[in-house]
């Protein structure tokens, strides 16, 4: 068999898809390090071969209030397909 795979963008039709990661990025506002568990946080429908945008949440204490805030950073999902050779 042989595959030939192509990288255009696809839109992934599934609203929640969750993937074996952890995504890390440093809070533009107060500089706390947040994390998104692609095992317990989903994308939803999330496009393969380009950049998609991954919402994170932040809760820190900020000159003494707790603040709760959003951003986005953006990661790019690459889906390739492999042949498997049977024995």
């Amino acid at each position: 068999m042989r595959v030939e795979n192509t990288d255009k963008p696809f839109e992934i039709e599934v609203k929640r898809f969750y993937f074996p990661a952890i995504l890390y990025a440093t809070c533009p506002t107060c500089g706390k390090e947040c994390a998104k568990n692609g095992n317990g946080d989903y994308l939803s429908y999330p496009k393969a071969n380009t950049p998609t945008k991954v919402y994170f949440y932040c809760q820190s204490i900020v000159d003494g209030k707790d603040v709760e805030h959003e951003f986005t950073e953006e990661i790019i999902l690459r889906v390739t397909v492999e042949p498997v050779k049977n024995d």
